[in-house]
């Protein structure tokens, strides 16, 4: 039967996380340090033996509460058991707001399964002109911020949230006045920017190293092609309009 965590299944949770996701252990001990709370974790057990579990950590959109569920996980032996249905079905009823996630493709079909809808983003396909790798643009939470939500409604991110994606950007991030991108390998997979102008300007930064697409929360008049693809998702259908991107 799913119940909540306690403190002392803190060192199991952490190997399980550690373990099944390949997690930077940099990034494990900070989250561990900083956002875990048992209090915030659903789990199943076997005996003394922690065999699925997810993390629903507080979050909110313009104030109002929702959950945003990480770490998502089943031991291989315990797996197409409905173990995670059971945790998502328990976790919405205790937790009783919204929940929300980032899934990874291979889960998706679950997630639908489980009540879950997918939001639509929009990919576009950019012609690179140099394919020189990019550089990192100094940014700060603050400006990014600023730029996040006036791009779209989306789920508010704490000091914490920017100091995780500033991590990555670091690794792969342009930023210019009034617009950002993070960049996985060459596809920009969080684009903002305060109007069309900065978006443009931005575009010519990615193209001019080697960006070959970029991901927007909405569809813009951009002489590029583009096609529908699935997001966040979430459990709500009033919750189709607000931008759930990878936070922690």
């Amino acid at each position: 039967m799913p119940e909540i965590a306690t403190h002392a299944d803190d060192a199991q949770l952490k190997e399980m996380w550690s373990t099944i996701f390949k997690e930077e252990p940099s990034f494990l001990e900070t989250f561990f340090s900083e956002r875990y709370h048992p209090h915030d974790v659903v789990l199943i057990r076997d005996g003394e033996t922690i065999a699925s579990c997810l993390h629903a950590l507080p979050c909110s959109f313009q104030g109002n509460p929702c959950r945003y569920i990480v770490g998502a996980a089943t031991w291989p032996r315990y797996r197409r058991h409905g173990m995670m249905g059971s945790l998502l079905s328990f976790a919405r009823a205790h937790f009783g707001v919204p929940l929300v996630l980032y899934p990874e493709e291979t889960a998706r079909a679950m997630y639908a399964k489980n009540g879950f809808l997918s939001q639509t983003l929009w990919k576009y396909e950019i012609t690179p002109t140099e394919g020189m790798p990019l550089p990192f643009f100094e940014a700060n939470a603050a400006t990014l911020d600023d730029i996040y939500r006036t791009t779209s409604l989306a789920l508010d991110r704490d000091s914490l949230s920017w100091r995780f994606f500033l991590d990555e950007f670091r690794h792969g991030g342009a930023m210019i006045d009034g617009a950002y991108a993070l960049v996985h390998g060459n596809t920009a997979v969080e684009t903002g920017y305060v109007d069309t102008h900065a978006l443009f300007r931005l575009i010519k930064v990615l193209a001019s190293h080697g960006v070959t697409s970029m991901i927007l929360f909405r569809k813009e008049d951009l002489p590029f092609p583009v096609r529908p693809i699935e997001g966040g998702m979430y459990d709500q259908p009033g919750l189709k309009t607000v931008f759930v991107g990878e936070q922690y």
